[in-house]
């Protein structure tokens, strides 16, 4: 029962059977929606995912060394997988986000980031956690995090800077790499607050709803809240550095 549980928990075939999910699930949407070469640009992304994916999963994990397979790295896989779908999303050239196809990858989104996020924790300190699991789950929050910051300028008009954060981070995995050591995630309280303020602007932007208030509240917050973003994750990255 042991073999058959790790079979089916393995990284590689959960991100199989979620990526095979969403692209049965979202193509024909994406088709309807956004017309015959949209979805064949969203198809082909998730395809190439379904290859380079397990690959670099695998790496990861030889990395890492041996660690048991938990239900909770499903949970937080499954969160990078809907940000693969979100980038497919946005790389098919798709242009409406008041579209059914582009609001059900929102709502899939959004529950990724909220609940989904949730759940992992607990049930990962349920099951013991893994420095697999621990990697995995700041690496997941920020691939969703710069696709939703892509997908808020592509399908919501909001603007450049909300880029600017999400890309400066992946200056930390690549620090840590180059210095012998694993991508680790944490931080102090108030990175925390920014983190969590950042992502609720970010899927704000890309939200299937239009008007006056939804352009007043981004007017307001997108700056201040991305300048935020940007301090914190330079100053994560010094005390990196030290």
């Amino acid at each position: 029962m042991k073999s058959r549980r790790a079979w089916w928990l393995a990284p590689s075939t959960t991100v199989w059977f979620q990526i095979a999910a969403l692209a049965l699930l979202l193509t024909p949407l994406v088709w309807r929606d956004f017309g015959t070469l949209a979805s064949l640009r969203f198809a082909a992304v998730l395809a190439v995912t379904a290859i380079l994916l397990p690959l670099i999963l695998y790496w990861l994990r030889r990395r890492v060394g041996p660690e048991p397979n938990t239900i909770a790295n499903v949970l937080t896989l499954a969160r990078l997988v809907v940000g693969c779908a979100l980038a497919a999303l946005v790389l098919s050239g798709a242009h409406d986000r008041l579209r059914a196809a582009a609001v059900v990858i929102w709502a899939l989104v959004v529950f990724s980031a909220t609940l989904g996020d949730w759940l992992d924790g607990p049930i990962a300190r349920r099951e013991g956690t893994t420095k697999f699991g621990v990697m995995l789950d700041i690496e997941s929050d920020s691939w969703l995090t710069l696709w939703s910051a892509l997908a808020a300028v592509t399908l919501g008009d909001v603007p450049w800077i909300c880029l600017l954060a999400p890309l400066i981070r992946y200056l930390h995995p690549l620090f840590d790499l180059s210095t012998g050591k694993l991508p680790e995630g944490g931080g102090p309280w108030w990175s925390r607050v920014t983190g969590v303020a950042q992502m609720a602007m970010l899927l704000w932007g890309f939200a299937p709803v239009a008007g006056a208030l939804r352009d007043t509240l981004l007017g307001a917050f997108i700056w201040p809240v991305s300048l935020a973003q940007v301090f914190t994750m330079l100053a994560l990255l010094a005390l990196r550095r030290r």
